[in-house]
């Protein structure tokens, strides 16, 4: 028996009430022992083909980032589970860390303002958390206005 069967960890497990594979059940015990914020787990099985699951949460500076990052990373790792591909450790603003059957996103609160992957993932069901969705009208991704002094003045004198 490998240590993920010992634990109940094995990638495609279930838990028991069906509703999440043990392993994300791990990353969301790792990011509450941390003390991250605002943990979401969206299904995106029927709408992407690169991956099933996206976890995203929160943390209050760089540093506390890469804590998350770490302990997600080495609570998986007791399950024989290891990640594909890390993006983003050093700068810690957003850190990807690719398992293949999820993808684990932590940012910073700024950079998760400004992404706002609940909102690009809008149509994917929460398994765990709820969004901090942005009315309606706001748009999805922060923008800044061009900048063009003169052409609107020129097009309304012309009009």
């Amino acid at each position: 028996m490998s240590r993920a069967e010992e634990i109940g960890a094995e990638p495609g497990a279930k838990r028991p009430d069906g509703e999440l594979p043990a392993s994300l059940d791990l990353i969301a015990r790792a990011v509450e022992d941390l003390k991250g914020i605002s943990l979401l787990v969206l299904d995106v099985r029927d709408i992407a083909s690169f991956t099933d699951y996206l976890v995203i949460c929160t943390g209050n500076s760089d540093r506390h980032v890469q804590a998350l990052v770490d302990g997600i990373k080495n609570k998986l790792r007791a399950a024989e589970i290891t990640p594909l591909h890390t993006e983003g450790y050093d700068q810690a603003a957003w850190v990807l860390v690719d398992f293949v059957d999820f993808l684990v996103n932590v940012f910073t609160r700024e950079a998760r303002d400004f992404y706002q992957l609940e909102r690009v993932w809008r149509d994917a069901p929460a398994l765990v958390g709820e969004r901090a969705e942005a009315p309606p009208d706001e748009p999805a991704l922060a923008t800044e206005p061009a900048h063009d002094p003169e052409g609107a003045a020129a097009e309304a004198a012309d009009g």
